[in-house]
């Protein structure tokens, strides 16, 4: 009978067969390394969806409530910001809304700029004499208002032109967050790919500078999930802003942890060299007999 045909050798299977499917463990983001990049994009698309969602409902449900009370509560005849200035009926410093607990937006006109107010919100917003003052935990800043900027500050116009408009701010906004993290996501990506291909090269792990760009990429993704649930809890008032400050350096500590831990979980290499060496003795497969001892007086197989 004809002996049977030597065996051929097949490619050593990855050791790490994860699907790229999620990001959330080292061996998941590592399985990005051998993915496509547009599966990449997808789940950076599914990351960024969240926070900006997290980030609208939050401006929808706590600061737009906030900013139809101060509307609400405009004088009759109202002001107006006509040349760069504030034209407003009388000098008297004046709230707009009031003060909650939790309060996250807290909006103040002060036409003369009359008074030193302490900050006693989230987010103070101040109007004054020639300047839009935005203040918080993060600081203050003071924006002049533009010469050619003219906004009526009259109930009866003011109302109908915020809510008919407020859908589309919205809408500019979770786009806006959106298109901001991919780029930003991407550009840090390309940058960490350097310190993920060092880590890789000294554990003796294959992985080039496009696998390592994916991977930097997908594991900046659980601390942005994380930064993204610190912005509902806050949303909530489970979190105070200062947990969000706590939260957004978490979520740097594990980005980093991430690029430093998923390198371990490529593939090694030597069972890529072993795979791709095409001088390599064949493998033996259990299903092949083992060649008959010379010596053991038994005649050979398939006689």
């Amino acid at each position: 009978m004809d002996p049977d045909p030597p065996a051929i050798a097949q490619p050593v299977p990855s050791e790490n067969p994860t699907a790229a499917w999620q990001p959330f463990t080292p061996r998941g983001v590592a399985a990005f390394a051998r993915a496509s990049t547009w599966c990449l994009w997808r789940a950076q698309l599914l990351v960024a969806l969240f926070i900006a969602g997290t980030c609208v409902w939050l401006v929808h449900s706590q600061w737009m409530p906030v900013v139809d009370e101060a509307i609400a509560h405009l004088p009759t005849p109202g002001g107006a910001i006509a040349q760069g200035r504030l034209q407003w009926p009388d000098n008297e410093p004046r709230a707009l809304t009031r003060l909650t607990e939790p309060s996250f937006l807290h909006i103040i006109v002060d036409p003369l700029n009359a008074e030193d107010h302490s900050q006693v919100a989230d987010v103070q917003v101040e109007f004054q004499e020639r300047r839009l003052q935005l203040a918080s935990l993060f600081g203050f800043v003071r924006v002049a208002y533009p010469a050619q900027f003219n906004l009526r500050l009259e109930r009866e116009w003011l109302a109908p032109w915020w809510g008919s408009r407020r859908p589309f701010l919205l809408a500019a906004l979770g786009a806006g967050i959106v298109a901001v993290l991919m780029f930003m996501w991407t550009l840090l990506a390309l940058a960490a790919a350097w310190a993920v291909r060092t880590v890789a090269f000294f554990s003796d792990r294959a992985g080039g500078y496009a696998a390592c760009c994916r991977l930097a990429g997908a594991a900046l993704m659980p601390g942005a999930a994380l930064m993204g649930m610190g912005i509902l809890c806050y949303a909530l008032g489970l979190l105070p802003l200062i947990g969000v400050l706590m939260v957004y350096g978490l979520h740097l500590v594990v980005s980093v942890g991430y690029l430093f831990l998923a390198p371990f979980y490529l593939e090694k290499l030597e069972t890529v060299a072993a795979a791709t060496n095409p001088f390599a003795a064949p493998s033996q497969t259990s299903d092949e007999a083992a060649p008959a001892n010379p010596f053991s007086g038994e005649p050979p197989p398939n006689v």
